[in-house]
């Protein structure tokens, strides 16, 4: 495999990291922004003659993420888990968007008006 490919494969898998850290952290939204970020590079990077058939695509992650065979973890290993592992963010980022980003947003209000009050006392 050629340097340029592991090299993105690393900032590829950072990417996702990173995603996942600001979706738990901070919001959401942007984590699932960036995780799909790093999706898209997996897309565009794995298996680029297929690349417009999403059947070869599907297949070809399925065969890399089942296959236990392998000694080291390459490059199209981590693109295929970083697609396979998509659906599980997806799932994750909406309950972060539609439940634990609201909850998170009226407690700072309401911390927000507890300062006020006792700004005033």
């Amino acid at each position: 495999m050629d340097k340029p490919s592991k090299t993105r494969g690393i900032i590829t898998f950072i990417i996702a990291i990173i995603a996942v850290i600001v979706m738990i952290t901070t919001s959401g939204l942007l984590g699932l922004i960036l995780y799909l970020f790093a999706v898209v590079i997996s897309f565009l990077s794995i298996d680029k003659e297929n690349r417009h058939s999403v059947s070869a695509l599907i297949n070809y992650t399925k065969n890399t993420v089942c296959n236990t065979h392998k000694e080291t973890l390459l490059s199209n290993d981590i693109f295929a888990i970083i697609i396979a592992l998509f659906p599980v963010i997806l799932l994750i980022s909406c309950f972060m968007i539609f439940y634990i980003d609201p909850l998170r947003a009226a407690e700072n209000a309401l911390n927000d008006a507890f300062d006020e009050l006792d700004s005033l006392f």
